[in-house]
């Protein structure tokens, strides 16, 4: 929801600003900060009801609580993490953190990927 508010720092070049904004500062008593955004814990963009909104310190956080309610929603577990490759849910103490990734992938999903790849390897050298 757009609410013209053309003298707000945060409206876009037509001066309209998303209401939740609005909303958040009013409860807060002070304008957000650059770095804060405006999370809804149902998910849905249009239900601005104050109780619905969470002030996030800065972009990180906020896709952290979608992360976790996308887990909650899928495993019924807010902790677990999804495997990069069968896509499922578990507990991130039954998979391995790849090095310089934030991709949790099970074990046998990850050896199974890499007798793939070194079949099609083969056969693409010319040998089996």
């Amino acid at each position: 929801v757009l609410i013209l508010a053309k003298e707000h720092p945060r409206a876009d070049c037509r001066g309209y600003l998303r209401e939740h904004i609005l909303i958040a500062e009013r409860v807060l008593g002070r304008p957000l900060k650059d770095d804060e955004c405006v999370h809804h814990l149902d998910t849905n963009p249009a239900n601005n009801n104050p109780g619905n909104l969470v002030i996030c310190p800065d972009q990180a956080y906020h896709m952290l609580l979608h992360q976790r309610t996308r887990a909650l929603h899928a495993s019924g577990n807010a902790n677990y993490r999804k495997c990069k490759i069968c896509k499922k849910y578990d507990d991130p103490d039954n998979m391995v953190l790849r090095k310089g990734s934030r991709s949790y992938l099970h074990k046998s999903c990850w050896a199974e990927r890499a007798r793939i790849q070194r079949i099609a390897k083969n056969a693409d050298n010319g040998s089996l």
